[in-house]
């Protein structure tokens, strides 16, 4: 996908090790890639910057993945920006659960790069419809 600008993805966690890992997945596309420890830090984060997409750690400190992403909900600017959650357990509760709090996409650790990267490629380009004002509906 030919890009002339660096859409923004926001990674929101504490460890480290898993940001840098999806970050090397995603390496030789468009994208800038930003760090939040807590959902305090990613909340200023995305009402300072176009984000176009959000990875959720489901198990970060202080607040986990989907209270973070319902809290994200709540606020209308926010809620159209699509949430992936990113888990290092095999829970189908867990995916349920993310889904009814809006996460759109959900990745177990250890990150995959073949499976990531064009899944994330496929958000950004609803992100990118979104913001030409297209239409789009998950329904039949």
């Amino acid at each position: 996908m030919e890009r002339d600008s660096f859409e923004n993805i926001l990674f929101v966690g504490g460890q480290s090790e898993h940001s840098r890992a999806i970050e090397a997945a995603l390496d030789g596309a468009s994208y800038r890639f930003v760090r939040a420890r807590s959902w305090t830090e990613a909340l200023r984060c995305l009402l300072r910057e176009e984000i176009a997409v959000i990875l959720i750690d489901v198990q970060m400190s202080g607040m986990n993945g989907g209270e973070a992403a319902d809290h994200m909900k709540s606020h209308s600017s926010l809620e159209h920006i699509p949430v992936v959650f990113i888990s290092g357990t095999a829970d189908a509760g867990g995916f349920a659960t993310g889904c009814s709090l809006g996460a759109i996409d959900f990745f177990m650790k250890p990150i995959i790069p073949k499976e990531l990267k064009p899944r994330i490629q496929g958000l950004i380009c609803l992100h990118d419809a979104r913001k030409k004002g297209a239409r789009w509906s998950l329904s039949a």
